[in-house]
């Protein structure tokens, strides 16, 4: 809080995280705070503070917040939907117990949190704005590289859950209100290379076209359906689509049968020529907008880095989709969404159980 208070009225914010596979900072700032965004930087590496107080605020605030949300029929899908599709994992936690948020000990935070910023040797900092080499390099060299490294060498191991075998249909009963949702997710592996990646996104982009013309204006059956499309390199190669709506609970069954239904279509026929040039479209649209911003280049960058992607590709980007035909995606829909292999989660009432 009193950082807030003291940074209040400047354009900047760095955030440490940790996630499965790495650790780092996210971070950004108008070109006169940048040597503020380092400084603050190199103090989350090296001056990290306990503080109970803040600590016992947070879980106090979360318990709270749980005694509200637990009975909420929504997070109560998304739980089951989650949990489901990671096999009950112990490490997939949407809704934590209070049991869980007991087990958390400010000693044991701290000291995970040291250690995995003990050694900035491994670290690899990413830069992307408004400014010349020339002018930042002082500051560079004065919060970044007077970090400690210690070389200490170590690697990482896969403990993901696995996406369930075959197919499991979960039916969830919570609330009273005559409202249902529907989520189905497919997912699986897949080779990590632009042409896959690039299918996978128009797929989605065909899927969320069909969804609305059909079973939201033609059908009148749901409520903004939505298509989501997740793709890692890391632990894995691997990509989910997940399908998502709302709708009464005597059409569930009707419209995932609908869903599929386009996504038949897709893998027997393709997708129409006129779905196939509004999705190109769409995506030369969103690529001249984002080829403009450092979010951009600093995914790109950050991927080729990581991921072994190649930038050299990037201005060529308007004719690789363009070249994507009926037939790719048609083959890519195939081999993307699997009949045989999903996911389906439905939220009903109570009172239908």
């Amino acid at each position: 809080m009193e950082l807030e208070k003291k940074l209040k009225g400047k354009v900047l914010k760095v955030n440490p995280y940790i996630s499965d596979v790495k650790e780092g900072f996210s971070g950004s700032a108008s070109p006169q705070y940048f040597e503020t965004m380092l400084q603050l930087t190199y103090l989350y590496f090296t001056a990290p503070r306990q503080d109970t107080t803040v600590l016992k605020t947070f879980l106090s605030k979360t318990k709270n917040q749980l005694k509200f949300i637990k009975n909420n029929p929504m997070i109560a899908f998304y739980d089951t939907l989650m949990r489901t599709c990671a096999q009950s994992s112990p490490r997939i936690v949407v809704i934590p117990s209070e049991e869980q948020l007991d087990q958390i000990k400010m000693a044991k935070l701290f000291e995970i949190y040291k250690d995995r910023f003990a050694d900035a040797g491994d670290f690899t900092f990413f830069i992307v704005g408004n400014f010349t080499i020339d002018s930042i390099l002082p500051v560079v060299e004065s919060y970044i590289g007077s970090l400690s490294v210690t070389h200490r060498t170590e690697t990482w191991k896969d403990v993901s859950p696995e996406f369930p075998e075959g197919i499991k249909d979960v039916s969830i009963y919570k609330g009273t209100e005559p409202k249902s949702m529907v989520g189905i997710v497919m997912s699986g592996k897949f080779d990590w290379n632009d042409k896959n990646r690039m299918e996978l996104r128009m797929l989605k982009e065909i899927l969320s076209i069909k969804l609305l013309e059909v079973i939201r204006e033609k059908m009148s059956g749901v409520y903004s359906p939505q298509v989501q499309l997740m793709v890692d390199k890391y632990p894995r190669s691997e990509y989910s689509i997940m399908t998502i709506f709302g709708c009464s609970p005597k059409n569930t069954g009707k419209l995932t049968k609908a869903v599929f239904k386009e996504m038949n279509k897709i893998q027997k026929k393709g997708p129409t020529l006129v779905d196939l040039n509004k999705v190109k479209e769409l995506l030369i649209r969103e690529h001249e907008t984002d080829v403009n911003t450092n979010n951009y280049w600093l995914e790109k960058i950050e991927s080729s880095y990581f991921n072994g992607d190649d930038l050299t590709t990037i201005p060529d980007f308007n004719e690789r989709v363009n070249a994507i035909t009926i037939s790719d995606l048609q083959l890519a829909a195939q081999n993307f969404m699997k009949r045989d292999h999903y996911v389906r989660t439905v939220l009903l009432p109570e009172k239908k159980k």
